[in-house]
């Protein structure tokens, strides 16, 4: 039998989209997104592309 669980524990999809955007693991996995871009731009990591596009 097919049961429905409340994951939310009550809370508004509101409360709960706020709660994982404030969370530790949003907020790390950000910072390391935004510093893998600025590595990019800078130049550090222009040879390295998916793929293996380093021509020659």
């Amino acid at each position: 039998m097919a049961t429905s669980r409340n994951r939310g524990g009550g809370r508004s999809v509101a409360a709960r989209a706020a709660g994982y955007l404030e969370s530790a693991r949003n907020l790390t996995g950000s910072a390391a997104a935004l510093g893998g871009l600025a590595l990019t731009f800078a130049g550090f990591a222009g040879a390295v592309r998916p793929g293996g596009g380093g021509g020659g």
